[in-house]
């Protein structure tokens, strides 16, 4: 365990190590990676730019002043927890059991991410995941912004990327949901089923395959669903 209270410039290094790593800074924390071999990676830190975290049991990270900015962050069990005014993951996010994903301020951004549970992503601002994996017997998704909420793309006008998507594992069991205060949009190559999609304007396109929709509320713009490849069913 380290705590400075100024910044902390991991100066492009890598820190692996055996056990827990821990960190207590009071400014900024950048410019690295850090490896938990057999333990989990805890951070305390005004803001954190940094490429990776990973750990074999759990990562906590509060930036309590500032911004989170990562490409990647993988425990191989326990949660992952992420807060920050605005966060922001270029690559993915991967968790033997939880992530959880909260922007107090901004928006949250996130590209890919896998849990053995659940995975939420909540938002001040607008929050937005381009991919979700649900590989547990039980799991719920669950994204919710003041702003506006996105899953896969931002729009579907220029094409859906094949990699867009949410699926979860055979026989798994959960909730899906994307709340926006100002808007849904809902852009994927193809998709399990959605139980709730809830905005002022709610659009959904799924680009191949079936899709299953619970419940669609368009608070006071258009309901817009198009499922291009396959069948829709809402129940």
């Amino acid at each position: 365990t380290l705590a400075t209270g100024g910044d902390l410039d991991a100066s492009r290094r890598t820190l692996e190590f055996g056990g827990g790593i821990g960190f207590t800074v009071g400014g900024a924390l950048s410019n690295g990676s850090f490896r938990s071999l057999a333990g989990a990676v805890a951070i305390t830190a005004g803001s954190v730019d940094l490429y990776q975290i990973a750990a074999a049991n759990g990562v906590d990270m509060l930036a309590n002043s500032g911004n989170i900015d990562l490409f990647s962050a993988d425990t191989a069990a326990g949660n992952l927890s992420l807060t920050a005014g605005t966060v922001r993951v270029a690559g993915s996010l991967g968790a033997g059991a939880d992530i959880a994903v909260l922007a107090t301020t901004g928006d949250a951004i996130i590209g890919y991410a896998t849990a053995g549970r659940n995975i939420g992503i909540a938002a001040q601002g607008d929050a937005t995941l381009r991919q979700a994996n649900l590989t547990g017997a039980t799991g719920d998704l669950r994204i919710g912004a003041g702003g506006h909420a996105t899953l896969g793309d931002d729009d579907a006008m220029s094409g859906i990327g094949s990699d867009r998507w949410f699926v979860r594992a055979a026989g798994s069991t959960g909730m899906a949901s994307v709340t926006g205060g100002a808007g849904v949009s809902i852009n994927l190559d193809h998709s399990a089923r959605l139980d709730s999609i809830s905005g002022r304007r709610a659009e959904v396109n799924v680009a191949t395959g079936d899709l299953t929709i619970g419940q669609l509320t368009a608070l006071t713009r258009r309901g817009i669903v198009n499922v291009v490849g396959g069948s829709l069913v809402i129940r």
